[in-house]
């Protein structure tokens, strides 16, 4: 464990002297492309770092997960705060992270861990963990919602024209909302589908950077997204999830071989023999 405890902090270290030396080049003429390139170094640092933890210390996930986190968090502040001319303080920032986080990203990263979940709670206990994922995923939505502190969209020049644009399609009406803190730089926008409640989110980033006709292009886009997932496509993403949930906790219960009771938790002294001896029974 002091060794998962020690590697934890390391990508958010890391993260932070690039990011500062990243900085020192602010006055270079490709400074823009260079900071593209950074941006994906680090999103491959974090994906590799956090399968590098989940592979060999996943049984103290529920620790070194918040540390690895709350660490990348702090090292990639700096630089996207200068960048971005960002106005949100330190606290402000984390708590937008952390409600992210749980809103957004938790129900995949628990998924991902649904067989080692399984393994320690009990085999004979994998439909309770099957139920509560698939609750969890019924009520994703509007967790996703609170996660991206989605609210109405409070411009009632822009409204109209979007709903113009929405009512010419093959889809019912979407609610239209806002994201994301007014303080960040989050340039984004989402479609969610539903058969009776669409929904499409736009950043308040580019609610303020943009203009009416580029906004009106973006929310076209994003209403062709809602019409393409609708039907069958819509019901096949919904069939997809229950199939993940499924399977990820039938990992753990339709494997009974002594490595899987040692990976998944299941040390049973019966049934995992440890020298030539026991094996022979002797």
């Amino acid at each position: 464990m002091i060794t998962a405890l020690l590697a934890a902090p390391l990508p958010g270290l890391i993260i932070y002297l690039l990011g500062q030396r990243m900085l020192r080049k602010a006055d270079d003429p490709a400074f823009t492309e260079k900071f593209w390139r950074l941006r994906m170094r680090i999103s491959r640092i974090v994906m590799l770092s956090m399968l590098a933890l989940a592979a060999l210390a996943w049984r103290w996930t529920p620790v070194t997960l918040p540390l690895f986190a709350l660490c990348v968090w702090l090292g990639s502040f700096p630089l996207r705060k200068t960048v971005f001319a960002e106005e949100w303080t330190l606290g402000e920032y984390l708590r937008s992270r952390v409600r992210l986080t749980l809103g957004v990203m938790l129900f995949w990263i628990v998924l991902l861990f649904e067989p080692a979940i399984v393994g320690s709670v009990g085999v004979q206990n994998f439909g309770w963990v099957i139920a509560a994922m698939l609750i969890w995923a019924y009520e994703y939505r509007a967790l996703m919602l609170w996660g991206l502190e989605a609210g109405p969209m409070s411009s009632p020049e822009l409204l109209p024209r979007l709903n113009d644009i929405a009512a010419k399609s093959r889809v019912r009406n979407p609610e239209i909302l806002e994201m994301g803190t007014p303080k960040a730089h989050f340039p984004n926008a989402l479609a969610s589908p539903h058969p009776r409640t669409p929904k499409i989110l736009l950043s308040r980033t580019l609610l303020r950077h943009l203009d009416g006709d580029e906004t009106a292009a973006i929310f076209a886009h994003e209403v062709a997204h809602l019409e393409h997932f609708s039907g069958k496509r819509g019901r096949m993403a919904a069939w997809s999830t229950f199939l993940l949930v499924t399977l990820g906790a039938l990992m753990a219960a339709i494997s009974d071989t002594p490595f899987a009771a040692v990976t998944w938790g299941r040390r049973d002294p019966r049934r995992i023999c440890t020298s030539p001896a026991q094996a022979s029974g002797s």
